[in-house]
């Protein structure tokens, strides 16, 4: 039998070698990579969710939401715009990229959380064109009353004629605001318009704070129906948010 010479086994030996560490370090380069997950299942459906300004700075009170029904673009349900990014053309901003993604095929809710003035135009649009569409409304920089009549549910922390709330106050801590972005979708996937917007909040909430094991720990708000100055009715949609102490009206 002839005899291979030792030094071809050497170098054969450095060669394996030598490739085997090229893999490890391609696949350690690959995992250094961020890379969306993908979703838990596959969504027929999108919810659009618009951060103005002040939020898409905190992108962690979404994660609650993305975690339990993924990003859009890995086959999930959520459509993420962020105030002025995702609005931002040949470095100008237009709104009306809000309404372009709600005449999407396939997009059944839109949220705007802290939207600029000028976006109830986009959301009225939205309403004419999509008339059965959720449309929920957290935080508005618009006239309420405007917000209120094209929105499925309005959420504030402060009635219409309070003159003395700072705008720039931070409304809730980012926990607390990424579960109560849950229960917005939440609250748009289960579309029951018989059921009065308070009840199937509080509903939602619920549903929230158990998608994110926090049932007994969870936040606990004070909600209450917006009540007219002038007139002393009760909203059907605008829901106030008060101290976060207490428990739920």
């Amino acid at each position: 039998m002839r005899k291979i010479p030792a030094l071809l086994i050497v170098l054969t030996a450095l060669f394996l070698l030598s490739l085997v560490s090229g893999c490890t370090e391609k696949s350690a380069g690959m995992a250094g990579l961020s890379l969306a997950a993908p979703a838990k299942k596959q969504a027929d459906h999108q919810v659009v969710i618009m951060l103005g300004r002040e939020y898409g700075s905190h992108p962690a009170i979404l994660d609650a939401v993305i975690d339990e029904y993924g990003l859009a673009a890995t086959g999930g349900l959520v459509y993420r715009m962020l105030y002025p990014d995702s609005f931002t053309v040949n470095k100008k901003i237009s709104l009306t990229l809000l309404s372009d993604a709600a005449a999407l095929a396939n997009t059944s809710t839109v949220i705007t959380v802290g939207a600029p003035e000028g976006t109830v135009r986009e959301i009225a649009k939205i309403r004419r064109n999509h008339p059965d569409m959720q449309i929920i409304t957290l935080f508005p920089s618009d006239d309420l009353i405007s917000v209120e009549a094209v929105s499925s549910l309005v959420i504030d922390s402060t009635s219409a004629g309070d003159l003395l709330a700072d705008e720039k106050t931070e409304i809730l801590p980012d926990a607390e605001l990424c579960t109560l972005l849950l229960a917005s979708v939440v609250f748009g996937e289960k579309n029951e318009p018989a059921v009065p917007p308070l009840t199937r909040l509080n509903a939602a909430l619920e549903t929230a704070k158990k998608i994110q094991k926090t049932a007994k720990t969870g936040p606990v708000w004070k909600f209450s129906s917006y009540i007219d100055n002038e007139t002393n009715l009760r909203s059907w949609n605008h829901v106030v948010v008060g101290n976060v102490s207490g428990g739920v009206e």
